[in-house]
């Protein structure tokens, strides 16, 4: 955001965003979620930038969208062979 301030995130924030608890998003820092900014120096309080959490988050729905499409023909099948099986168990 150039020339606009951007909102920092503190981690009650980032949870409530993602869905994720504490430790889960200090894990996910080395794979790819956004690391946070320390907000003074040698001082513990640290933030994100709400547009690096959002792009982080439209990242993990596009590709959680694509590996449910390219499991649904497993799991449609799946679920038919079952229902099958528990059809052809009946009397």
């Amino acid at each position: 955001m150039s020339g606009l301030l951007e909102k920092l995130l503190r981690i009650a924030e980032v949870e409530a965003a993602t869905g994720l608890d504490r430790s889960t998003i200090y894990r996910q820092i080395g794979n790819g979620f956004p690391e946070p900014i320390q907000l003074s120096p040698g001082g513990r309080a640290v933030a994100w930038k709400q547009s690096e959490v959002s792009a982080w988050i439209e990242e993990r729905a596009t590709k959680g969208r694509e590996a449910w499409r390219a499991n649904r023909p497993k799991a449609q099948a799946m679920a038919k062979a079952r229902r099958a099986g528990v059809r052809g168990a009946q009397p």
